[in-house]
């Protein structure tokens, strides 16, 4: 990825931000006042005292051309580096440089006096007035404006990744019923319009509530919060009847809401308890996984297990509006990544040749958490189920073809009492189908081996296997 280079006056917030940037999108975070601190052994002022201005910039031009010639960096530029057009040009070559605007007024206030005191070209008010009115023309020649008066760093993090990656958005037809799903980078402010006036239940984990829910209750008036234990065992009869105890306590009613934030386990009970609550209640999903993004919370099918079998009682919703928390992506541990993408590669062979194709070519990246090719992954797995759930809500004909690897997958998890991952044992699935399809002539060996050598580099080991006659007796109930 080319570098991003956060341009504005002194104050305007770029550290900051270029700091909750780097946590977001998982690259390096530079801050370029700093590397020239380093490089000279003397604070700022410092060096503008004993040096001069002029030793300053040319540091700052020297730094500049060595930051471009490096990839996947998020630079936060000096107040001043916009005033010289070598190094507006040098930032446009290399990378894509946003402008966080704010009015002098504002960074004062966000700055506060202790701060304005240790900054040298502070110590004159006039005097500042003048460089940020002489300075302006060149930040606004960066490539992209962001309007920072208003927004908290988060948000403005939010709009930066907008620019890198945009927001996503595209139509689902649930039987005539017409439902948004929107991939983003800002789901709070996604969720806001849908639920204003309406009382909100928000259904998650305990790992989700620690990792995201305090982005969503900035934009939340006071809601009801229901936390499961994370995992699959939570997708049981008694957590249902303990959320519907919950609402019930909470005085939840027709007229108001369940937003379900979470994974695969949470979108898929939250959806079962929204539309089975007081007859149904309206409800909205968002996706914190890469299996939530790539599959689960896309389609409108929504289950609990029973026993040992899952998915066994269940049926088909249809949600307000589904979000993809791409914010979300880099707190994923790996293998929560491989269970998304063996998802994402199911989906590929079956729909898009050019994501299973994609998936491959850049398996090792996304293995390391590359946020933005996951990204790409899961808007495209996303599109490309929503066009075939939109053909086939009630899975009588083309939506089968989504199941690739899931029944015998099922069985094996099943079998193991579901020790084993969901994505594991879905993995198995998938080369059981191949292997019956080479063995059948229905596909060729060549693309067996490669197909399956990129399923064995998302999930490599082994897992104890049911019989054919204990695995098929698993299937007839799936």
């Amino acid at each position: 990825m080319d570098n991003i280079y956060l341009t504005g006056f002194m104050g305007s917030g770029k550290s900051t931000v270029a700091r909750l940037v780097s946590q977001v999108l998982g690259i390096t975070s530079v801050d370029m006042d700093k590397l020239i601190v380093d490089r000279l052994g003397m604070p700022v002022s410092e060096i503008f005292e004993n040096l001069g201005q002029d030793t300053f910039r040319k540091n700052e031009t020297r730094i500049l051309e060595t930051l471009a010639k490096k990839k996947n960096l998020v630079v936060a530029t000096g107040g001043g580096v916009c005033e010289n057009p070598e190094n507006r040009k040098l930032m446009s070559e290399s990378g894509t440089s946003i402008f966080l605007d704010a009015t002098l007024e504002s960074i004062k206030k966000r700055l506060g006096n202790d701060e304005i005191a240790i900054r040298p070209l502070w110590k004159n008010p006039s005097e500042v007035e003048e460089l940020f009115q002489h300075r302006v023309d060149g930040y606004r020649d960066s490539d992209i404006r962001i309007d920072g008066e208003k927004l908290t760093p988060t948000q403005v993090c939010a709009q930066v990744c907008n620019s890198i990656f945009p927001k996503q958005e595209f139509i689902v037809d649930y039987e005539g019923y017409k439902s948004r799903v929107v991939a983003c980078w800002d789901a709070p402010d996604a969720v806001n319009r849908l639920i204003q006036g309406k009382k909100v239940a928000v259904l998650t984990d305990h790992n989700v509530e620690k990792l995201h829910l305090p982005r969503f209750m900035e934009v939340f008036n006071n809601p009801v919060v229901i936390s499961l234990k994370a995992g699959e065992k939570s997708k049981s009869t008694k957590s249902a009847d303990q959320i519907y105890r919950q609402l019930l306590d909470a005085k939840i009613g027709r007229g108001d809401l369940l937003m379900a934030l979470g994974g695969g386990v949470v979108t898929d009970i939250g959806g079962f308890v929204a539309s089975t609550f007081k007859r149904g209640i309206d409800f909205i999903l968002v996706g914190t996984s890469m299996v939530a993004g790539v599959d689960a919370a896309i389609g409108g099918k929504s289950a609990i297990d029973v026993g040992n079998i899952k998915n066994s009682v269940g049926l088909f919703t249809k949600p307000a509006l589904t979000v993809l928390d791409l914010t979300s992506l880099h707190t994923l541990r790996t293998n929560q990544i491989k269970e998304g993408l063996i998802e994402a590669y199911k989906t590929g062979l079956v729909a898009d040749r050019r994501l299973s194709v994609f998936i491959s070519e850049n398996i090792k990246n996304l293995l390391k958490g590359s946020v933005i090719e996951l990204s790409e992954v899961v808007v495209t797995s996303a599109r490309a189920k929503c066009e075939i759930v939109s053909k086939d809500f009630r899975e009588r004909d083309l939506r089968r073809i989504l199941n690739l690897g899931h029944t015998y997958g099922h069985a094996v998890e099943s079998f193991n009492n579901y020790a084993i991952s969901h994505g594991k044992a879905v993995s198995i699935g998938l080369l059981a189908a191949l292997n019956i399809s080479r063995d059948r002539g229905l596909i060729g060996r060549e693309f067996t081996s490669k197909t399956t050598k990129t399923i064995k580099e998302i999930f490599s080991s082994t897992v104890k296997l049911p019989t054919a006659s204990q695995a098929w007796q698993i299937m007839l109930n799936d």
